[in-house]
């Protein structure tokens, strides 16, 4: 059991190329499997995101330009599906859950998207380099979705609610 803590814990600061790295992204699926609140899932998603950039931020950090490189691909190419997984995550959270739920949530993912994008931006300043640059545009162009997708939700609850709204209106008038 302590071995399994143990690695479980260092796992968690792992990245591409080193040993617990699969560790640690069975770790993060299995936590997806055991959740079964949509609202929860898109918040584990974000999360995942913000574990993508502190990867990132490592690997810059350590300054070994070919190793890292192919790492910092990895870790994108993984950021990227957490954010389209936290796009689909909201559209579950639609058809399940309550406007204000959505609504609060999808605050949260465009709040996370434009964090995401402005903590590599500083990234990309610092490493100075073109893997790092093409790396930001590519997460850049991603995030940009997942905030317009968020707001799209939003702004989709948002009239479902008004033309119910309306339909009650009309009801109560006619009665």
């Amino acid at each position: 059991v302590v071995l399994f803590v143990t690695t479980g814990f260092k796992a968690q600061a792992s990245v591409p190329g080193e040993i617990l790295w699969p560790v640690k992204r069975g770790m993060e699926k299995a936590e997806l499997t055991f959740t079964v609140d949509p609202v929860r899932e898109t918040k584990i998603h974000i999360k995942h995101v913000s574990k993508r950039l502190s990867e990132i931020d490592k690997i810059i950090k350590e300054k070994k330009t070919i190793k890292n490189n192919k790492a910092i691909k990895k870790i994108v190419k993984h950021l990227e599906r957490d954010s389209s997984a936290v796009t689909a995550s909201l559209e579950i959270v639609k058809e399940e859950k309550s406007a204000l739920e959505i609504v609060e949530l999808a605050l949260e993912v465009k709040e996370s998207a434009r964090e995401t994008v402005d903590t590599l931006e500083e990234q990309v300043i610092e490493a100075d380099n073109i893997v790092t640059q093409e790396v930001f545009e590519e997460v850049q162009e991603t995030n940009e979705i997942v905030a317009l997708d968020a707001i799209e939700l939003a702004l989709e609850v948002h009239e479902e609610i008004v033309e119910q709204e309306a339909s009650i209106n009309i009801l109560d008038n006619e009665l």
